[in-house]
């Protein structure tokens, strides 16, 4: 049986930059291919800018807002605080 989502937080601290840009064409590539959802926790915004097709903001332990990934960006969340 596979998994239905993955999860990931911060997955790519501990890489180099060339490491990462493959771990990001990887999660590109099994998202598309295989429609399984992956949840990433990421505090780099440039990360979720990139990848995101769906942004979910959490303030506080709460839902805040949600974008789609095309919506998202750094002046739009600014306006939610």
């Amino acid at each position: 049986m596979c998994a239905t989502f993955s999860y990931l937080t911060n997955p790519f601290r501990v890489w180099t930059p060339a490491g990462r840009d493959t771990i990001k064409r990887l999660l590109k590539a099994i998202s598309k291919e295989s429609g399984k959802l992956i949840v990433y926790v990421t505090h780099t915004l440039t990360e979720i800018e990139e990848l995101a097709t769906r942004v979910c903001l959490l303030a506080n332990g709460r839902f805040a807002h949600e974008w789609s990934g095309q919506e998202f960006s750094q002046e739009k969340l600014l306006t939610v605080f």
